[in-house]
């Protein structure tokens, strides 16, 4: 990791019972600032870089065969 942004780490703390449950599913997460990115099974943890500063969301979704759903969480980098 660089040292010309801010950096967040995110870390997968799903059951690893359900992984074998999620494996067909597709996974991508939106990081706030425009980037936007697609998981492979079964993802631990991701880092990202923000070069931007400001109130940002982030948004993991996941599309199963019932449908999509999703979780947002705001963050200010500074």
């Amino acid at each position: 990791m660089g040292n010309d942004g801010y950096w967040i780490q995110l870390t997968n703390s799903t059951p690893f019972g359900l992984y074998e449950d999620t494996q067909g599913f597709t996974w991508t997460i939106d990081w706030g600032d425009g980037q936007i990115q697609n998981l492979q099974y079964p993802t631990i943890s991701l880092d990202h870089e923000y070069l931007i500063m400001g109130n940002l969301t982030i948004t993991i979704q996941m599309v199963a065969p019932w449908g999509i759903t999703s979780m947002s969480q705001p963050i200010t980098i500074l």
